[in-house]
């Protein structure tokens, strides 16, 4: 279990636990800046890094689909996510998260006519790290294939795929989907 957390570490967690339902926005904030509190304190806190930077990912989504720029929370996560790494090199989870943060800002800077290569170069090596520490983890497999389809690389796009399904079978639908539309992409 390991020593015990700090009080505003459970509140802040239960905090962004509870905004899923709820206007989460406000409650992630409101975590992050409890999560920052503890921070402050004690900085060598791997998994309250590893928290807050699942806050900041979860706060650039709902600002995506708000139409909002996610940029600042993404960078945010990343910053967290390599905080925690520093701290626990062997953090799997970590590298999968932060591989997600950099794909979403390589989306976005895509879509926005910016050269997003860097981005997708930063995804692509946290998922091989992923896979390297854990080579089960078909999230990191799906994500990776995700990265290939925004690359334009179709082929290695239905490799991940595939190898995802065999690991995780039929337990996440998108899986198949995401397989077809690259093997389509693939055949033109």
């Amino acid at each position: 279990d390991g020593p015990p957390r700090p009080s505003n570490f459970r509140v802040a967690r239960g905090r962004a636990e509870q905004a899923h339902g709820q206007d989460p926005s406000g409650s992630f904030r409101t975590a992050i800046a409890d999560f920052g509190d503890a921070l402050r304190r004690n900085p060598g806190l791997t998994e309250t890094w590893l928290i807050r930077g699942d806050a900041y990912l979860a706060l650039g989504g709902l600002a995506e689909d708000r139409g909002e720029d996610p940029s600042e929370s993404y960078e945010a996560a990343i910053a967290d996510y390599g905080e925690a790494l520093r701290l626990d090199p062997e953090l799997v989870g970590a590298y999968n998260s932060r591989g997600t943060a950099s794909l979403r800002l390589g989306t976005r800077e895509k879509a926005l006519g910016q050269d997003a290569g860097p981005r997708f170069r930063m995804a692509i090596a946290d998922w091989n790290a992923t896979l390297q520490r854990d080579p089960r983890y078909w999230e990191a497999l799906a994500n990776k294939g995700l990265c290939h389809e925004a690359t334009g690389e179709p082929t290695k796009a239905v490799e991940c795929y595939e190898r995802a399904l065999a690991i995780v079978g039929d337990e996440y639908p998108p899986l198949r989907e995401w397989l077809a539309r690259a093997k389509a992409a693939r055949d033109r």
